[in-house]
C-alpha cells in the first residue's frame, strides 16, 4: 500500500511559527510534525510514500532529502488553493491501493492496524467519540452505516472524519475521476473530503474504519499546538 501525504499548505493559523517553514515542519515536543507522519507509516502493510509539498517547499524537500531520501516528493505551486489541487499534483503517484493523509495530525501507531483491518472499497477514516467544534470535518452515516455526507457544516451528524482515506487500486479511477467532477463543481478552493461527498451523492459505497477509542491530535493553531504539547508529555 502507498500512502501520499499533503503537505503544501500555509499554516497561516500557526501564526509566526509557518513565516519561513512549511507547517509540515513546525515541532511538537521537539520534532516536526512531518516525523510523526513517517513514524506512523513504519509498518511493513506500506510500500512507499509520496509527499506532495507546496508553500515554503523547499525547505521541506531538503529535510526529506536527508532523513528519508527514497520519499517520492512532488511540488503543488498553487497552494493557496484547496487541498485537492495538492492531491491533483499527486495522481501520478497513485497506482497501488494508497492512504491519503494530511501532514498535520498525530496518530498512535497502534491505529494503523485498526484501520487496515476495517478497510474495504474507499474507506473514510472516523472516530464516534470526540466532542466535535465547528471545524471537524463531520460525516453522517445512513442506515447500511456508509457514509451519506461529509462536511464541515453539518448539523445533524454521527461522527468526525479524522483526516485519512483509503481507496483500493481497483477504485483508483472512480476516485479520481470524483476528484474532476468535484473541482469542475466546487472549484480550486475545494478541499479533498468533498470528493468523499460527491462520490457518495453519485451512489458509491463510502466504507467507515472507525477508530473510536484511540487518541489523536490534529495541530492547527497555536492553542491545538499547545494542547498537543501537553498531551504528548501526559
Amino acid at each position: 500500500m502507498k500512502v501520499l501525504i499533503l503537505a503544501a499548505g500555509q499554516g497561516n493559523r500557526l501564526e509566526h511559527l509557518t513565516d519561513e517553514f512549511p507547517k509540515a515542519l513546525t515541532k511538537v515536543c521537539g520534532r516536526e510534525l512531518i516525523r510523526y507522519q513517517l513514524d506512523f507509516l513504519n509498518h511493513p502493510a506500506i510500500t512507499q510514500i509520496g509527499v506532495v509539498c507546496g508553500y515554503q517547499g523547499f525547505h521541506l524537500a531538503d529535510f526529506l532529502k536527508k532523513c528519508r531520501p527514497e520519499i517520492v516528493q512532488m511540488d503543488n505551486p498553487d497552494f493557496l488553493m484547496g487541498s485537492i489541487l495538492t492531491l491533483q499534483k499527486g495522481i501520478s503517484f497513485l497506482d497501488d491501493d494508497f492512504l491519503l493523509m494530511n501532514v498535520d495530525h498525530i496518530y498512535p501507531p497502534k491505529m494503523l492496524d485498526l484501520i487496515l483491518k476495517q478497510v474495504g472499497g474507499i474507506t473514510a477514516i472516523c472516530d464516534f467519540d470526540r466532542k466535535l467544534v465547528a471545524d471537524d470535518m463531520k460525516v453522517k452515516l445512513g442506515k447500511d452505516r456508509l457514509l451519506k455526507q461529509i462536511h464541515k457544516g453539518l448539523n445533524d451528524f454521527d461522527g468526525g472524519y479524522i483526516g485519512m482515506t483509503f481507496c483500493p487500486k481497483n477504485k483508483i479511477a472512480i476516485y479520481l475521476n470524483a476528484l474532476e467532477t468535484t473541482l469542475a463543481a466546487q472549484g480550486p478552493k475545494a478541499s479533498v473530503e468533498m470528493i468523499l461527498g460527491e462520490l457518495a451523492a453519485k451512489g458509491e459505497p463510502i466504507s467507515i474504519a472507525d477508530t473510536s477509542g484511540n487518541t489523536w491530535l490534529e495541530v492547527d493553531t497555536l492553542d491545538d499546538l499547545q494542547k498537543a504539547e501537553e498531551a504528548l508529555r501526559s
